[in-house]
């Protein structure tokens, strides 16, 4: 049967203008799916760049807040806006100083510290100039050492420099190794000085040519450091036109003297003077001119060595018209004996003393075995010339010939009070068989005596040489078979 034509044109257009709805409707979909797809696609990139260019600001932000601590830098991990703390570091490093100022960078959400605390033994330089020659010595760890080495060669062009640094990779990175480079900067009008640096603690000993370089040198060398590290200044003025020229410097192992006197026997005069006092580990290079006449203030000077003997990393310079010592000593007695000693000789205007109390770590303790000519002698004492004493009275008081020396020297023993008294108290001892131990606080006396009336004479001496130390005096006397 055939339609009729009418309808069928209608029914047609009518399926086609719902496909053309249709046909429209999945367009507008297909063109929503894809842009949101594309949206969120660009959104998502978008962030990721913005997350990149943050870590990556604050990355530049950390290298630029700590371009002078490198060692910091390396310690940092920046994730994001994160930052990750990991490595090794030494107790009182101020890395907790360090995380604060990390925490204050502008788009920095957490700081986490992986950090592990390491306790290194410490490091010694020593950077000693004279004029265009400069030595370095102490011991480092090697890439602390090319460290140091590049800023000296930096800041003194054209000097000869002597290398005596011994290599250990033990040891912990110096405090002041940050900000040294301005420290020898400031140091560059200084003609000659001495340099000492340990963990966290710097000190210069040197000759300005005026005061204003001295203060300079003060404020500059602090101020470039950080705050864990403490400085100590002892530049001197420049000794004054016909003044004698002198410096000491002594330590544990012996004395350095060097200068410039009137005359051939005050040389002699001061260097007898200064093995006396400080020992006969001494070298010395003392030349003569005649043009320095004042030798009675030398004089008077050669007479308070004796005093000076118990200083610690004693230097002693002239400076301008008098001189000036600096040191530690272990008490305030000592610096006492020593400022009375300076008033006694008259030196009060022309020695300025810089002196310091500085308790050190370890008492000095001996044990001592003698019978007839030999002794066997071990424990620890603070110098040289301090061993030489006490076996020099050995010799002297109990005619020892032969002594088994089994002694320490250590730069971290006390001068005690004991060591005065030693002769004193070797004295009052028995001449026969006898055993000595000593330290600060106790002495233990072995061996025998003739008779209790002589037992009661030592420890009535004792008593008086070293009233603060308790005596165990085991002496025997002959006449009785046991302790009175």
């Amino acid at each position: 049967m055939n339609l009729p034509e009418q309808p069928l044109a209608a029914l047609i257009s009518r399926y086609r203008s719902r496909y053309r709805a249709q046909s429209a409707q999945e367009q507008f979909r297909f063109v929503l799916f894809w842009g949101a797809l594309l949206l969120s696609v660009l959104v998502i990139g978008l962030a990721g760049y913005h997350a990149s260019m943050v870590s990556a600001t604050i990355e530049s932000k950390v290298h630029t807040l700590f371009a002078e601590r490198p060692w910091v830098s390396g310690l940092i991990i920046v994730d994001g806006r994160d930052i990750l703390l990991v490595g090794e570091v030494e107790p009182g490093s101020g890395i907790e100083h360090d995380m604060n100022m990390i925490a204050r960078i502008d788009g920095v959400r957490s700081v986490v510290n992986r950090l592990s605390v390491k306790p290194r033994p410490s490091a010694h330089f020593v950077l000693n100039r004279n004029g265009k020659n400069l030595e370095m010595a102490g011991r480092m760890n090697g890439d602390d050492l090319a460290t140091v080495t590049a800023l000296v060669k930096n800041a003194f062009p054209g000097h000869v420099i002597t290398d005596r640094i011994h290599i250990d990779d033990r040891l912990g990175r110096p405090f002041w190794l940050d900000g040294f480079s301005t420290s020898l900067d400031a140091l560059e009008s200084v003609g000659s000085f001495e340099l000492d640096g340990w963990k966290d603690r710097i000190d210069v000993v040197g000759i300005t040519v005026d005061d204003a370089a001295r203060l300079r040198t003060g404020y500059a060398i602090p101020a470039a450091l950080s705050r864990q590290v403490t400085v100590r200044n002892r530049l001197a003025a420049e000794t004054g036109i016909g003044f004698p020229v002198l410096g000491i410097r002594g330590d544990f192992r012996g004395a350095q003297v060097t200068g410039t006197v009137a005359s051939r026997i005050m040389r002699a005069r001061l260097v007898a003077a200064s093995r006396a006092a400080f020992g006969t580990a001494l070298s010395h290079a003392v030349a003569v001119d005649p043009a320095r006449a004042t030798d009675s203030t030398l004089k008077r000077l050669m007479a308070l060595f004796p005093a000076l003997a118990t200083v610690r990393n004693l230097r002693l310079t002239s400076s301008g018209d008098g001189f000036t010592v600096w040191g530690e000593v272990d008490s305030p007695r000592l610096l006492g004996d020593i400022l009375h000693a300076r008033r006694r000789l008259g030196l009060e205007t022309l020695v300025t003393s810089l002196l310091e109390v500085v308790p050190a770590a370890t008492a000095a303790s001996l044990a001592l075995l003698a019978d007839r000519r030999q002794a066997v002698v071990s424990g620890v004492l603070p110098s040289v010339k301090a061993r030489e004493t006490l076996f020099g009275a050995l010799h002297d008081i109990r005619r020892v010939e032969t002594i088994v020396d089994r002694v320490s020297i250590r730069p971290d023993v006390a001068h005690s009070p004991w060591l005065e008294a030693w002769p004193a108290l070797l004295a009052a001892l028995p001449g026969n068989a006898l055993g000595i131990t000593i330290d600060d606080r106790n002495l233990l006396l072995t061996g025998t005596v003739p008779d209790r009336a002589q037992y009661r004479r030592i420890d009535a001496r004792i008593a008086e040489l070293l009233p603060h130390v308790t005596t165990l005096n085991w002496l025997v006397p002959a006449d009785h078979p046991s302790r009175p």
